[in-house]
């Protein structure tokens, strides 16, 4: 491989290694004020919603 090769993979994994060591992203939805029925969805993951909505069904 060479040497502007090695130096694209290194950059790259070393981007990829950055992006995993960070939390994942914390997802919310609005609820109308009016209504009070619903999910809390506030400071919630995306796999949690997810249970979430599969415990109402």
């Amino acid at each position: 491989m060479s040497e502007k090769a090695k130096a694209i993979h290194n950059a790259y994994c070393d981007y990829e290694v950055a992006k995993a060591k960070q939390p994942s992203r914390i997802y919310s939805v609005r609820v109308e004020i009016k209504t009070k029925s619903g999910v809390k969805t506030h400071n919630m993951s995306k796999a949690m919603l997810a249970r979430q909505l599969a415990l109402l069904y």
